[in-house]
């Protein structure tokens, strides 16, 4: 294949390689949530995860969203990403939202 094609064939095989590592940080972090009955339904979802949350709340009248944010894209002055940002504007759901872990040292630039 030509130099675009093994391109992309490497950024899909790192966008896999995300993604797994994702849902097992999901899927660890969701065990220890529901055994320590801390929660009672967790979403793991790939694609709009704003919209998601915030459909899946106004559908089963969820109390509280708990979020984690990296305040990686579209940052605001408070240092917390896009997603974060449209989740806490986009729903009548109280929202609590914690830094992600390994974000102290960013964090601190911030401010």
């Amino acid at each position: 294949p030509n130099l675009q094609a093994k391109l992309e064939l490497v950024r899909e095989k790192m966008e896999r390689d995300e993604v797994s590592t994702a849902e097992q940080y999901l899927n660890n972090a969701k065990s220890r949530l529901q055994s320590n009955k801390q929660v009672e339904t967790v979403i793991i979802k790939n694609a709009h995860p704003a919209e998601t949350l915030l459909e899946f709340a106004q559908k089963n009248d969820v109390d509280l969203i708990m979020i984690a944010s990296h305040g990686k894209s579209g940052e605001s002055q408070w240092g917390w990403g896009k997603v974060a940002d449209k989740i806490l504007r986009g729903g009548c759901v109280p929202v609590f939202m914690a830094h992600a872990p390994g974000c102290g040292a960013e964090m601190a630039k911030i401010k």
